[in-house]
């Protein structure tokens, strides 16, 4: 039917010159598992020769620092970004300080109540919407079986 969950905000009040929510943030997510190599853009053999194609350097870096495309996940506020990597070295940013971001303070002390803080609110965007349910009835014959358990004939 088309229908699907949308768990953006919309930006049209800001091109109009509204000022939005300074509490904002934006996610991201990606990468890959050391177990799925398959996912990777490009195997030894098949990332070419030339040197000058686009993702040759990506493809390439995959192949020789797997680490380096590991899963991961952002949460970028106007004041800190936090990148999270369950098998590898985490990142926060303080963007007002370090708009470059040279210096990571993943860890640090003085930044534990932020990093705490981030932490929870992408702890919270991947319960609203890690499991977003279809729009569709589900065809299983749900309906049947809880008829038959509750022995009553009118649950639909």
């Amino acid at each position: 039917d088309g229908q699907h969950t949308h768990f953006a905000r919309s930006m049209l009040p800001q091109l109009s010159g509204e000022g939005g929510d300074p509490d904002r943030a934006v996610f991201a997510e990606g990468g890959y598992s050391p177990h799925e190599p398959h996912c990777f853009e490009g195997t030894a053999g098949d990332i070419g020769a030339d040197t000058d194609a686009t993702y040759y350097p990506k493809g390439l870096l995959q192949q020789e620092q797997p680490q380096s495309s590991v899963r991961c996940t952002m949460i970028r506020t106007l004041d800190y970004k936090l990148v999270h990597r369950p098998e590898d070295v985490s990142e926060l940013y303080h963007l007002k300080i370090d708009p470059l971001e040279l210096h990571n303070v993943h860890g640090q002390s003085e930044y534990a109540d932020v990093q705490r803080e981030l932490e929870r609110r992408l702890l919270d965007w991947y319960m609203h919407t890690s499991d977003a349910v279809p729009y569709s009835r589900d065809l299983r014959g749900f309906s049947h079986a809880v008829k038959n358990s509750l022995g009553h004939s009118d649950v639909q």
